[in-house]
């Protein structure tokens, strides 16, 4: 009897690999920044601190870079897209910098008699599987107003993760990727 009630009870338990598989790609938490002032100078000054919005991206598959999307829908307190934008991956500049100074010595060791240089660098052309990738967007002064925005990122063509900032209910917020998104985060 014992027996049987173990085995009925071993049935009832769903197993562990039967759980719920991770999205390809994950949304970090998202937060409200400023970028640093007087990092560009324009006409002469230099620019003021501006807001942004910052969150990571982590994805669980290798990914070409270029296929990899991110946008930001912008809410006001009626629930109307006011606005949207796209975010981008934030480069490493130190790495940048060493690449462009190995070019550069590079250049001028076969060609020294040379007086400028065309030097391209490219970024990552590949996204990692692991790696968290910082996005940011830069809030412009000419930006409506809002209240809660929802961060979607995936690849250009399948799926898309999104997540809401701060916590609100998604199923009222109407905006144009809502139907590609295939995996929502609580924040």
């Amino acid at each position: 009897m014992i027996m049987i009630l173990l085995a009925l009870g071993m049935w009832a338990v769903p197993p562990a690999w039967a759980a719920e598989p991770k999205p390809k790609i994950q949304v970090g938490p998202i937060s409200k920044g400023k970028t640093l002032p007087g990092t560009r100078r324009i006409n002469g000054e230099y620019a003021k601190s501006k807001p942004t919005i910052e969150f990571t991206v982590t994805l669980t598959e290798d990914m070409p870079m270029k296929d990899l999307v991110a946008f930001i829908y912008f809410f006001d307190a009626n629930n109307t897209l006011v606005h949207q934008g796209s975010a981008g991956p934030e480069l490493d500049q130190t790495k940048l910098q060493e690449e462009y100074t190995k070019k550069l010595e590079r250049m001028k060791r076969e060609n020294p008699k040379a007086t400028s240089f065309v030097i391209k660098i490219e970024g990552q052309s590949t996204a990692q599987a692991g790696k968290k990738y910082q996005f940011s967007h830069m809030i412009q002064e000419q930006d409506p107003k809002w209240t809660h925005i929802v961060v979607v990122v995936g690849s250009r063509d399948g799926e898309r993760t999104a997540r809401v900032y701060p916590k609100f209910d998604p199923n009222v917020l109407i905006f144009p990727d809502k139907p590609k998104v295939t995996y929502w985060y609580q924040s």
